[in-house]
């Protein structure tokens, strides 16, 4: 990938179709693709990042199949703590919510049978998801603690029959949180041998990393699952993509900065998107920050406006 400077300083470039005329005379045709003409802007102030250029090029896309699920606590990470003999529970130290590490004492009881105090403890490093104690009361074998290494969690994911047959363990799922702030790429790591009566659907699994506890158990996901992969000759970054005039654009290098080529899309992944007219394989194009871009041009032409 390249680095280019975003220069609109005394240019503005615009894009207009084949018919058009611009202010400043006949627009001209540029090998096929849409029609540049060029205008003068006032001068640009102010910091301009670098913006990521790659050239476009075949990639295998993925086929997807979009469903949604919930976060759960990971079981194989998770904890039930109970006293090792009937007792009273004498002192509770811990709350939910709160963190341990393996070893660290959670509450005491005094045993029915010895009269001994004892120091129940964690099992694990963890949070304390579940407290199911207070002192003074009576306990046996029920379960007075749960914890669980948050840094891993369970997405399990609702699958219909439409597609059951096409999802297999092994195979890549990004994860999005509801909001859309969040996203994780992961694999499907099982799939049930039952079904539900009442939706006739499947569940599924993946594993969700999550070092900085960003996301959290309970709360709903989106999940698209990479079924197939398909061969496209020319593809771009999904981040690319723009509307430009009520087009879809990507932004291509120009003399003087970027000008926004309008472009014709086919199918597409979670990460990339098939690129059918407007734009050849080779040719760079605005990888990421493309939206920058847009903005600069349009700030540009409303101070021309001006």
């Amino acid at each position: 990938m390249n680095t280019i400077p975003l220069c609109l300083s005394g240019l503005l470039v615009l894009v207009l179709s084949a018919c058009s005329r611009s202010e400043t005379g006949d627009a001209h045709e540029d090998s096929g693709h849409a029609v540049v003409a060029e205008a003068e802007a006032p001068e640009h102030t102010g910091p301009i990042p670098g913006i990521t250029t790659r050239a476009a090029a075949a990639h295998r896309l993925g086929e997807i199949v979009s469903t949604y699920g919930t976060l759960a606590l990971n079981a194989e990470r998770t904890r039930q703590v109970s006293a090792r003999f009937p007792g009273v529970v004498t002192r509770v130290l811990k709350s939910a919510g709160d963190r341990v590490a393996a070893g660290d004492t959670l509450l005491t009881v005094e045993s029915n049978e010895s009269m001994q105090v004892y120091a129940v403890k964690s099992p694990i490093a963890g949070t304390i998801t579940l407290r199911n104690v207070n002192a003074g009361e009576s306990v046996e074998a029920q379960a007075l603690f749960t914890v669980s290494d948050l840094a891993s969690l369970w997405a399990e994911l609702t699958v219909f029959p439409r597609d059951v047959a096409r999802v297999r363990v092994g195979q890549d799922v990004w994860l999005v949180s509801s909001d859309g702030a969040r996203r994780v790429r992961s694999k499907i790591a099982h799939v049930s041998p039952l079904g539900s009566a009442g939706t006739q659907a499947v569940t599924v699994r993946a594993l969700v990393p999550n070092p900085d506890g960003d996301w959290r158990p309970g709360l709903n996901v989106t999940a698209h699952i990479q079924v197939e992969q398909i061969e496209v000759p020319v593809a771009v970054e999904a981040g690319a993509l723009q509307t430009v005039d009520g087009e879809r654009a990507v932004f291509v290098p120009h003399e003087n900065g970027f000008a926004p080529r309008p472009v014709q899309t086919g199918r597409s992944d979670d990460e990339f998107v098939e690129i059918l007219a407007g734009l050849a394989a080779g040719e760079a194009y605005v990888a990421r920050d493309s939206f920058l871009v847009k903005a600069e041009l349009e700030k540009a032409g409303a101070e021309h406006e001006h």
